[in-house]
């Protein structure tokens, strides 16, 4: 008989390792399922002993061995396990939770790891960055996939976007791996992928899904942020990918236009490959100061007796282009009517119990409504502010439904076609509600999460593209949003031969990195502010999250501040979530090279499971 610790396969399971007892000896390294609180779960063996010699061990433990290991699932790889451990400690989760996140249920279910066998191993380790437009980088990816003697790892943020590389690399008969594969056909396209020796394209949920001759990997659209995991424990499948490809000694390909900062090769230099286009600023400002313009059509907006979510020079082009029979792409920020809802009388935004905010809607079952995102959470509109009982409630800002209803009335004969979360869910709902698309006299309504599905479904490039409200962009409270809205912005111009832009900030350095990408004053501004605030790529951000009631966080306070230790820390002013729950968030700003720290690591993993921990994260 022996005893087998095995780290199980879990997000709830505790930190360290669970024992068991076994008929016979088992290998370290090897895959096994094992009973965690009623249910069979996967687990990783990582030591076993026979039971006389861990007697001293047994004798003084505080529990019994009553179950048996029952099942050899099979090995995995030292290479996978090596980098599983390493993506574990950088994002200061359990080893356990970790594997759990990248072999996701239907890889563990539908893929035999008792198959998986030794995984090709290459020479050398190394990085590079394709900061390219998209055109660009579909002629360089095929160049690379072409002479590529291993298999090629394609990893793209959206479903849409597996659908638009398969159709451009058809040539390389491509395996797809999706969250839209379901049953026979997701276990056939698993086996298929970890036997491909061409090219696989996934989505991060399966972009660990171990294949056999892996040569390359490429993460494509690096600054999407659907790469991180939205479930605990919140892993980045960029990072975790990065040590997959450094533990296999592969080659890494980021691509994006322009990339993140961390993947420049110099964060300063100017962008190399901008494609032609003609880009206009709407110069939004009610009162515009004595000084000269940027350097590009700058257009100017009149005073206006009533406000307009499209500003009545945005109206203008869009009727030019109509009057030519061209076709008009407008992109809104948020989805429903208003972004979000806030009490004039104590300033408090309307949130779900999770912190969500809540968006105004037109499209309520019953009418309007306040709900998430996610449509997850939905309620009337004649509640009550939660902090101070008002029923002063207000919509601010300008969602999809807002810009789409104005510009039916305003283009009674266009086809106006609003295309967002609420509208489109999967491809084939994109093909049926953009069926019309490339009809002249057309209108697409749509946010950002719109691009991808227009590319996926073929539509031709349009005539005229607007940004109804830059502003919201840039004013979004991520520590990315200038850089999210440069790479917005030109993903845009790619796809139309015009675009305007309309902003009430026409100075600033990222709306003059979009009119003129060969300049480099937006990066060099960008990098300086992040080298001072010693934000990626020049440190390491954690954040420490808990939501409970006031006494609840202050006796966590304790706890959270005893794990940080020395390190240099904010404390961000506690956020009303309801009328008792709170959100309180600590960050930690690390120098560079500081993080990991294996000493912060196991204090932090430590942990009250009701501590949300965030590494690098885009907000706090």
């Amino acid at each position: 008989m022996y005893v087998v610790d095995v780290i199980p396969f879990s997000r709830s399971a505790p930190a360290g390792t669970l024992t068991y007892r076994s008929r016979t000896q088992l290998a370290e390294g090897t895959l096994v399922e094992v009973s965690l609180r009623r249910r069979m779960v996967q687990g990783l063996v990582v030591s076993c002993q026979s039971v006389a010699e861990a007697k001293a061990v047994l004798k003084n433990a505080t529990f019994m061995l009553t179950k048996t290991v029952p099942t050899v699932v099979g090995v995995l790889p030292d290479s996978i396990r090596d980098a599983a451990e390493r993506t574990a400690q950088l994002h200061a989760a359990t080893l356990g939770s970790a594997l759990c996140s990248l072999f996701g249920e239907h890889i563990r279910s539908d893929l035999s790891f008792a198959k998986i066998g030794e995984l090709y191993t290459g020479t050398s380790f190394r990085t590079e960055a394709i900061e390219h437009s998209l055109e660009e980088r579909v002629r360089i990816y095929k160049e690379r996939i072409a002479l590529e003697q291993n298999t090629t790892l394609l990893v793209v943020p959206t479903i849409a976007e597996t659908e638009y590389w398969k159709r451009h690399l058809s040539e390389f008969k491509p395996v797809l791996l999706s969250g839209a594969l379901t049953g026979k056909r997701r276990e056939e396209a698993l086996q298929a992928a970890a036997a491909c020796t061409s090219l696989v394209i996934s989505t991060p949920t399966f972009s660990w899904t171990p294949i056999h001759s892996l040569g390359t990997i490429i993460i494509e659209r690096a600054g999407a942020g659907s790469y991180r995991s939205p479930k605990r424990p919140y892993l980045d499948m960029r990072v975790a990918l990065t040590e997959l490809a450094q533990a296999r000694s592969l080659t890494l390909v980021y691509g994006d236009f322009p990339l993140p900062l961390e993947y420049r090769p110099d964060p300063t230099h100017a962008l190399s490959d901008a494609p032609p286009s003609s880009v206009s600023i709407l110069d939004m400002r009610r009162e515009k100061p004595d000084e000269s313009k940027p350097k590009a059509v700058v257009e100017e907006e009149t005073r206006e007796e009533q406000w307009m979510a499209v500003p009545q020079a945005m109206r203008d082009e869009i009727q030019k282009t109509l009057g030519e029979g061209g076709r008009v792409l407008t992109l809104a920020v948020r989805r429903g009517y208003a972004p979000s809802v806030v009490c004039r009388d104590c300033g408090t935004s309307r949130v779900d119990e999770f912190g969500n905010v809540l968006t105004f809607t037109k499209e309520g079952p019953h009418g309007r409504a306040f709900r998430t995102v996610d449509g997850r959470v939905l309620e009337n509109t004649n509640v009550l502010c939660e902090l101070c009982g008002s029923w002063n409630l207000m919509p601010m800002g300008v969602g999809v439904e807002r810009v789409e209803e104005e510009l039916r009335s305003a283009f009674p004969e266009a086809t106006v076609i609003r295309f967002d979360g609420d509208t489109v869910r999967s491809l084939t709902m994109a093909k049926k509600a953009l069926v019309d698309a490339d009809r002249p006299c057309s209108i697409i309504v749509g946010t950002e999460g719109a691009l991808p599905w227009i590319r996926a479904s073929n539509v031709p490039p349009f005539d005229l593209a607007l940004i109804v409200s830059a502003d919201s962009l840039l004013a979004l409270p991520f520590w990315r949003a200038r850089e999210r809205f440069v790479r917005l912005a030109h993903t845009v111009t790619g796809m139309t031969e015009r675009l305007m832009l309309g902003t009430r900030l026409p100075e600033d350095s990222a709306v003059d990195a979009v009119i003129h990408p060969t300049t480099t004053s937006f990066f060099k501004e960008e990098t300086m502010l992040r080298s001072a605030l010693q934000y990626p790529p020049f440190g390491t951000l954690i954040s420490l999250q808990a939501e409970a009631t006031r006494t609840q966080l202050d006796n966590l306070d304790s706890e959270i501040k005893k794990a940080i230790g020395t390190y240099t820390y904010s404390v961000l002013p506690d956020r009303a979530l309801t009328r008792t729950q709170l959100r309180r968030s600590y960050v930690l700003r690390l120098p560079a090279g500081a993080w990991p720290n294996q000493e912060l690591h196991e204090r932090l993993r430590a942990l009250s499971p009701s501590v949300r921990i965030l590494i690098d994260p885009e907000a706090f």
